[in-house]
């Protein structure tokens, strides 16, 4: 507050910055000539639910499946790069839409908290030589 007859004046606040995910890597070109993009929704938490991991501008109406793990590496694969080490969570696979877009519920267990995880997302490219491809790939601090 300010107080004309004080000789100072303070100014006091708080800030408290919170570690989104931040995605990182490149994903190939698939065969529509797009890469596909990594997306979230969500607050990464053990203790709530709502977090989601999918894929933008993947090929239509394809399987896709979310992996995740606790290292990251780089490694050519599937005409694009790997950036999870094993070993791998892998999520149960769901279909993109006629957009290319899908998106899947992620819990995570409460040993987690405190640690950061990495997510990649395979998807089904029929048109390319290797029939699959992976997307960008995702950092994501989980939190209580």
């Amino acid at each position: 507050t300010w107080n004309v007859l004080a000789l100072s004046q303070g100014y006091v606040s708080r800030l408290a910055l919170l570690r989104t995910p931040i995605p990182f890597g490149m994903a190939a070109t698939n065969s529509l000539g797009g890469r596909a993009q990594v997306r979230w929704e969500g607050y990464p938490s053990a203790t709530e639910s709502g977090f989601k991991v999918g894929i933008d501008v993947a090929v239509p109406l394809a399987w896709s499946q979310v992996m995740r793990s606790r290292q990251t590496q780089t490694r050519p694969y599937l005409g694009g790069r790997l950036y999870l080490a094993p070993p791998l969570k892998r999520y149960p696979r769901v279909k993109t839409d006629f957009l290319g877009y899908a998106i899947r519920e992620i819990p995570f267990e409460p040993w987690l908290v405190g640690q950061t995880v990495y997510f990649q997302v395979w998807y089904e490219d029929p048109g390319s030589a290797q029939g699959a491809a992976l997307s960008e790939a995702l950092r994501v601090f989980v939190y209580p």
